[in-house]
């Protein structure tokens, strides 16, 4: 049985469409469940416990064997791989450590061979010896490196497919993956079905398998379950990446609470309105119908023709919530509820759905204020 978690390196970028594939993208760290380097007919996977903590990709694993048959060795191997454009010629885990019986056992990584090694790059190898009827148990942690691709699109993958190189069926795998960290993402989707959600922990209880589905964990780095008028702004594509008629990447929103912010080219992209970049220190202006709001990149207030508003003080360590994140006001931040109402429009975050929902009248056409 081998199992692998994809995670990409992060090549920022801002791109309109649907992300389908993603070029300049790397993994730098590729691993999985431990499998013998050469088949054996009397070493019997009882059981694997797999537990992930995403975004920080953190696996701990544990694996029961026994030896159904003389005493016997069998070399283990965790693989390891890089993946895309760049092949990392040093570890991609920030850590890997292994034991055996509860004891820290020492592994070799290896460079793969090109016909015996199962198209991974790596392994981290060890001999791991069997009385007769002996029942041992491997375990391995580590953390895997950058994640992200250049579209914002992050993955887990776990392969579950082969089972061969261990005798028989594997009794029973519980993997629980912790998701705790990506409430303030979305979307987010689980494959396959059968799991069940505990709080924030997504589990599969699987049974004498010989599995031919394996674990998919999908999201996007923004927070995009927001409606105007009854219209979500983004939907899976036809790849299962996640994209729409909105502008894509880390710039696009962000939760925090009930609260989202947005950069403000993203945010007239949203609304349907235009925007107007400041230079030499003039404000920015978004101008919706009749309606303009005046964006100033360092102020936490909004100014319109009626006044100004106030926008909350969200951000960590930052001079106000809406700091400048790119080279242009298209990238400044702002409370995306806060320039609702500088439209005229209504916001809300509704907490059984998880949605950020935005009213906005149509627009009226006339000559904006400035």
């Amino acid at each position: 049985m081998v199992a692998r978690i994809f995670v990409c390196a992060l090549l920022l970028a801002t791109y309109g469409g649907n992300a389908a594939h993603a070029n300049d993208s790397a993994v730098s760290g590729v691993g999985g469940t431990v499998r013998p380097m050469e088949n054996h007919p009397s070493i019997r996977m009882v059981e694997e416990e797999i537990r992930v903590k995403l975004p920080e990709r953190t696996v701990e694993t544990r694996f029961v064997f026994r030896n159904e048959g003389p005493a016997t060795s069998v070399l283990m191997g965790f693989p390891e791989e890089g993946y895309g454009d760049i092949v990392p010629a040093r570890t991609g885990f920030r850590y890997f450590r292994s034991s055996l019986d509860g004891r820290p056992i020492k592994t070799d990584r290896r460079v793969a061979s090109e016909t015996n090694d199962h198209q991974y790059h790596f392994w981290w190898v060890k001999r791991v010896p069997f009385g007769r009827n002996q029942t041992r148990t491997v375990t391995n942690s580590y953390q895997s490196g950058l994640a992200e691709d250049s579209l914002g699109n992050n993955w887990f993958t776990y392969v579950l497919e082969t089972g061969a190189p261990w005798k028989g069926k594997i009794g029973k795998a519980r993997i629980v993956v912790d998701v705790s960290g990506l409430r303030e993402k979305w979307p987010v989707s689980f494959k396959p079905s059968g799991y069940v959600r505990q709080g924030h922990k997504v589990i599969w209880d699987l049974r004498d398998i010989e599995p031919k589905e394996n674990i998919h964990v999908d999201w996007f780095d923004a927070y995009l379950n927001v409606k105007v008028n009854g219209d979500t702004l983004a939907r899976p594509s036809e790849s299962g990446r996640f994209g729409g008629n909105v502008r894509t990447g880390r710039l696009l929103s962000e939760r925090k609470g009930d609260r989202i912010r947005v950069s403000l080219g993203t945010a007239a992209d949203c609304l349907g309105g235009s925007l107007t970049e400041g230079r030499d220190g003039e404000p920015a202006v978004l101008t919706r119908g009749d309606r303009s709001v005046h964006v100033h990149r360092w102020s936490r207030y909004l100014r319109t023709d009626e006044g100004r508003i106030e926008m909350p003080d969200l951000a960590e360590g930052a001079k106000g919530f809406y700091v400048k994140k790119g080279d242009t006001p298209y990238h400044t931040m702002v409370d995306l509820a806060s320039l609702v109402a500088a439209l005229g429009g209504t916001a809300r975050f509704d907490q059984k759905g998880e949605t950020f929902l935005v009213w906005l009248k149509p627009a009226t056409p006339g000559r904006a204020g400035s």
